[in-house]
């Protein structure tokens, strides 16, 4: 059992699977900034599908709700907001970056 808070209605539930594409099981290092790039933490991509990742780090609780994402193996950067969190975890879904 997993207990996530769900930022849109903002309450706490007990996860199921939910996604509308399986993700693939991975293990790659990465790299969220935010703050105009001012800030940074390094993270542990779990899985991932063409529009998401679920993120392990020590930490959730000092991330904002979107921020980027560097996936050092892959060389790409994405804009990832986020649809939920846990202590340690993070799931997010890749948008395209407003201009």
């Amino acid at each position: 059992m997993r207990v996530v808070i769900d930022h849109a209605t903002r309450r706490a539930y007990v996860a199921e699977e939910r996604r509308l594409q399986r993700r693939n099981r991975v293990y790659k290092g990465a790299v969220i900034t935010f703050d105009k790039g001012r800030s940074a933490f390094e993270c542990l991509v779990r899985n991932q599908s063409e529009n998401g990742a679920k993120l392990t780090m020590e930490q959730t609780f000092a991330l904002p709700l979107s921020f980027g994402l560097a996936i050092t193996v892959d060389q790409t950067a994405r804009h990832a907001r986020v649809v939920w969190r846990s202590p340690t975890e993070v799931g997010v879904r890749f948008e395209e970056r407003a201009s």
